[in-house]
């Protein structure tokens, strides 16, 4: 429904993308500017996602019925291969 895509798009893939900005600084070392120009975000948005942390963005997500099995692995692997911008966009 579009009900459904609405939530995905708004809330789903911004928290997703926040998980991904602050594993690939804290587990890849790329810096805000480079997690930004990736995720196609504000380097501003980077750094707040980084001051709310993983843990709520992982809490947010179980509220809206996504658990950290549903989506973890995948994270885990974009993180583990991506060099390129093409390789996160894909994802999405």
């Amino acid at each position: 429904s579009n009900f459904n895509i609405l939530i995905y798009t708004k809330k789903v893939i911004p928290y997703l993308k926040a998980i991904i900005a602050i594993k690939l600084i804290n587990n890849r070392n790329f810096t805000q500017y480079e997690v930004a120009k990736l995720l196609g975000i504000t380097q501003a948005a980077v750094s707040q996602y980084l001051r709310k942390g993983e843990q709520y963005y992982i809490e947010l997500l179980s509220k809206i019925g996504l658990e950290p099995k549903d989506y973890i692995d995948g994270i885990e692997k974009v993180i583990e291969e991506v060099d390129v911008i093409s390789d996160i966009i894909d994802f999405f």
